[in-house]
């Protein structure tokens, strides 16, 4: 692989066996997707940190216990880890990631704490499904993830209301096994639909959208080839009755080529900048709004087997790094 300065894409489907390199000696300055899924792969070379290039890293249905450092892959967007039943941890993730899944990483218990200050304001989607050393009798081990999505979203939302070049709106998510609203939460109840007073702000340019949760109870077992997803409803109504309905989604997967089964409760939690909501004629005119969560497929179809059984929102305010 000396010789391989240009290489921008690897694929090493089922192979034995990965050989240790060193990007001093290979050169892969140019890589930019590496793709190592059903490779039985007892460990991984520490030198994978050294791809500084690399944008995609796909894992998949490997043995190994343990990650390398991730952190120093700056233009890594998209970490691909489906059926690592084997790995225990991840370790401090890099500022630009985009997509992680880790669908049936099974022992996996936690994300590592240690972030950096910068992190990439950019839409992500990250799954746990099946990870269920994210249990909340460990919940403190969720908080990471959930510290790290919300720094993502906080920068993100300040870039799109200052409306930057090449910032796309967008909804990002991350969901984890957990059967409780995390405390960040004011605003949190049982079922699915709960009311929020809207303070002044929101008629500012001060609101950045809301912060969503739902937790799913996906019953014994749950599969469907038409993916799923959280619908949430915002009713909107002023002091003289005038209403307005909007809606988005968040969270969830669609992937025909790998169908997932899930099990027991998950939790989603969301950004939705509420675009829609401010150019709404009743934005700034209303004092609260009633938002309720629903289970549906990937076509829009109702899922009644998937309840939502707690629900949380906190509103994003780009004058509270608190919010």
């Amino acid at each position: 692989m000396k010789n391989c300065r240009n290489l921008e894409c690897n694929l090493l489907p089922e192979a034995q066996s990965l050989l240790n390199f060193n990007e001093r000696e290979v050169k892969l300055y140019r890589l930019r997707q590496l793709y190592l899924n059903d490779c039985n792969l007892l460990s991984l070379p520490g030198s994978l940190s050294c791809l500084s290039s690399l944008e995609v890293l796909d894992l998949s249905g490997n043995s190994f216990t343990l990650l390398p450092i991730l952190s120093k892959l700056l233009k890594l967007e998209s970490l691909i880890l489906r059926n690592c039943f084997r790995l225990v941890h991840i370790p401090t993730l890099p500022p630009r990631l985009m997509i992680l899944d880790a669908h049936n990483c099974s022992s996996v218990s936690g994300v590592s704490g240690r972030y950096s200050t910068e992190v990439e304001g950019n839409i992500f989607e990250f799954q746990f499904t099946n990870c269920f050393g994210f249990h909340d009798k460990t919940v403190c081990k969720c908080n990471d993830i959930i510290e790290y999505s919300l720094r993502k979203i906080k920068v993100y939302a300040k870039r799109l209301y200052a409306q930057m070049p090449f910032v796309l709106p967008g909804t990002s998510s991350v969901c984890f096994p957990g059967r409780n609203v995390p405390d960040l939460f004011v605003n949190q109840t049982q079922g699915f639909s709960l009311t929020i007073k809207l303070p002044t702000q929101c008629a500012s340019n001060q609101f950045l959208g809301f912060v969503l949760c739902a937790v799913v109870d996906f019953g014994y077992l749950f599969k469907s080839s038409d993916g799923f997803q959280v619908k949430s409803i915002y009713h909107i109504k002023n002091e003289y009755g005038d209403s307005h309905h909007l809606q988005s989604y968040f969270g969830g997967w669609f992937d025909a080529e790998h169908v997932r089964e899930v099990s027991n409760d998950m939790l989603f939690l969301g950004y939705d900048p509420c675009l829609e909501f401010t150019e709404c004629y009743l934005f700034g005119k209303c004092s609260e709004v009633v938002i309720e969560f629903y289970s549906e497929d990937r076509n829009n179809n109702p899922l009644k087997s998937c309840n939502v059984i707690k629900c949380g929102v906190c509103l994003l305010s780009a004058e509270d790094d608190n919010s």
